[in-house]
């Protein structure tokens, strides 16, 4: 068990930020575990796992970004209430404007729909799911409010250089909302 929590931490370990360097220290240390796990009691073995997935915990969290995830921070985190636990709110530098006018305006229940130019469409759902979020295609056959209208959108947020910005401006049934310092428009459609 101790050489598969060792080769767990190996496997898992180039998906942290964990500098490079590291996983040949790591390697040299799972062989020298194997060398002695013989010659260990099971309960020696188990604190030795024990400790070695704590130490992989510790690499890690504490590598990833020091920013994020002191221990200070991840306290504070955890006492805010279910709400309050998204990124647009407990980090809003990490999304623009237009993230946190949706955040606060688009009711729940709504249906957003995100234009090509929006990268990190997971925020728009809301800390707990509360928005159903889509992305609508343009069509040539028919004007871009309609394909949204037929896919029952409330919301849609669009890059300002975005041909389907232009397919908006004109519509009557697409009124501007929210024109973000980040480049972003977002239009309410009425059915």
């Amino acid at each position: 068990m101790l050489i598969g929590v060792h080769a767990l931490f190996l496997v898992a370990l180039p998906f942290s930020w964990v500098p490079r360097y590291l996983l040949p220290l790591l390697a040299l240390g799972g062989c020298a575990l194997a060398g002695i796990a013989p010659v260990l009691t099971r309960v020696a073995r188990c604190w030795v796992t024990y400790l070695e997935v704590a130490l992989v915990t510790l690499s890690c969290v504490n590598t990833i970004d020091h920013g994020l995830f002191d221990v200070a921070r991840i306290r504070t985190f955890m006492s805010l209430a279910d709400k309050d636990r998204n990124g647009t709110v407990w980090d809003p530098g990490s999304f623009g404007a237009s993230f946190q006018w949706i955040s606060q305006h688009v009711p729940n229940g709504s249906t957003v729909a995100y234009g090509d130019a929006v990268l990190l469409p997971y925020p728009l759902w809301g800390s707990s799911f509360e928005r159903r979020v889509i992305y609508v295609p343009a069509s040539d056959a028919r004007p871009y409010s309609e394909d949204l209208q037929k896919a029952e959108v409330d919301f849609v947020m669009l890059g300002e250089t975005e041909p389907k910005t232009g397919l908006l401006s004109g519509d009557p049934r697409a009124q501007v909302v929210f024109k973000g310092s980040d480049g972003f428009t977002i239009y309410a459609l009425q059915h």
